[in-house]
């Protein structure tokens, strides 16, 4: 599992796995768990705290970790993936320094 992202990498979308009878999160939720504890730096909440915009300190792309499936249980699977600087300010409030 790698502690970075790729250049090519746009997107990463959690899932589950069955795994003796029960679901548990399989590597990509994992993997943003962990990018997003570790390696992503935090830049900005929305309101109502389901997203959070992060960018990446190797190369300067923001990322918005989210939860689109909202009809689920705690929002479905989460969502890690690239925004535009013009996409993050329009859904956060934050400076660009």
């Amino acid at each position: 599992m790698s502690d970075h992202l790729e250049p090519f990498e746009t997107e990463l979308r959690a899932g589950e796995e069955l795994r003796d009878g029960r679901l548990v999160p399989d590597e990509s939720a994992m993997r943003i768990h962990g990018l997003t504890t570790s390696c992503l730096q935090r830049v900005a909440v929305t309101d109502e705290g389901w997203s959070v915009l992060y960018r990446d300190p190797e190369d300067g792309r923001l990322w918005e970790h989210t939860y689109p499936e909202s009809s689920l249980h705690g929002g479905g699977p989460a969502l890690l993936h690239v925004i535009s600087d013009q996409q993050a300010h329009e859904r956060y409030v934050f400076s660009m320094e």
